[in-house]
This record gives C-alpha cells, structure tokens and sequence, in this order.
C-alpha cells in the first residue's frame, strides 16, 4: 500500500477525491497538493512502524541506538511536531519516502489512464469491424473491469483473453481478432508502455 504509514481516514478521503476527477492530469494535481499538504514534515519523528523495523531488524541498516525519546504510540499523526532543530537520519527518511510516494501514485494513475485508453479502443475498434455487436462490446468491457477488481489493479493480458476465450460470442475467432486489436494498440499508443504496473522502486 503506498500510503500505509498515513491515517487511513485521510488517504480513504484522498482516494475519494481522486476518483471525482474527469482526467488524470486533475487526478495528479489533487495527489500533489494532497502529499505536499498531509506529508509529516522534517520536525516530525517517525511512526512506530520504522521504529518496530528498526528494533526487529527487518530492513537493512546500518547498526544504530533507538534514541529513548522514540515512543512506540499508536497515536501519531502527521501534524504532530517536535523541536528538532536539524534534518536527522529519520527525517532525512521521511524526505525521501515523500517522493517515492509521490513517484508510485503517480506512475499508478498513469497505469489507470492507460487501461481505460485500452477498453476504450478495444471497445471502439470492435464495433466498428463489426465483431462485435453494442451490447456484446459492453459485456467485453464489464468482463474487463470485473478482472481488474479480481486482480487488484495488476492488469493481465493472459487472463482477460482466457476470459474473453471462455465466453461464448456465436461467432469465429473473436478473441484472436481481439488480441490483433490488442497489439495494434501496443504499437501505435505511447499509453501503452504504462499498461503492465507494478510498484516502482525508490
């Protein structure tokens, strides 16, 4: 989860609003503001999640001393301040986490707007071949996004084809002429590149 260190009641509200924007360049403008708005500043001490990391040694990290003053509460909150003076190996984290955040938000809405570029066309390009019928383009579109659910966002191509594939049309070679379709999206639309997400590294 990209956001997991931030209150979930904050990140559901962003994820709300998101979701009201009519294009992705809205939906990124509404992400920045967001993260440069709710992100813990460089006077604000970790959360008790890198503490636990930190003391149970699960990444890898130089051997440090937790400093005492570190409390494992669970009620942090990303406008809660403290007096350090200096940027510190943990907000120095926190600085860097903010961007890779930003870096996977980003690159996911892109992810987005890529496959409703891609049932667009597929949709589109169907009917006017005349392969399928306005109601057989819509069932193709439902049997699309109801994988996308299923599949958690990780888009694959293998199975919305064995789906397609397992749905009887009444007619020959439907899902082969899809696939065609499919790759002809691949070469000529720059969104395609973005189809096939995963969380970035940082």
């Amino acid at each position: 989860m990209i956001f997991s260190g931030l209150p979930f009641k904050e990140v559901w509200k962003l994820t709300f609003q998101v979701n009201r924007q009519n294009t992705t360049r809205n939906a990124k403008r509404v992400l920045n503001k967001w993260i440069d708005d709710n992100w813990p500043t460089t006077e604000t001490p970790f959360d008790k999640q890198i503490a636990y990391e930190i003391a149970f040694r699960r990444v890898q990290r130089p051997r440090i001393k937790i400093p005492a003053t570190v409390k494992l509460a669970t009620s942090w909150s990303p406008t809660q301040k403290t007096t350090t003076a200096a940027p510190t190996l943990w907000t120095t984290r926190y600085r860097s986490d903010k961007e890779c955040a930003r870096t996977k938000a980003l690159s996911f809405l892109d992810h987005r707007d890529s496959l409703k570029s891609f049932i667009r066309y597929l949709f589109r390009t169907t009917q006017q071949k005349q392969l399928l019928t306005d109601e057989e383009a819509v069932q193709m579109r439902k049997i699309f996004w109801k994988l996308d659910r299923k599949n958690k966002n990780l888009f694959s191509s293998y199975d919305f084809m064995w789906e397609l594939n397992k749905n009887y049309w009444g007619k020959p070679n439907v899902t082969l002429n899809i696939h065609q379709f499919t790759d002809d999206w691949q070469k000529n639309d720059p969104k395609a590149k973005l189809i096939l997400w995963n969380l970035p590294d940082c």
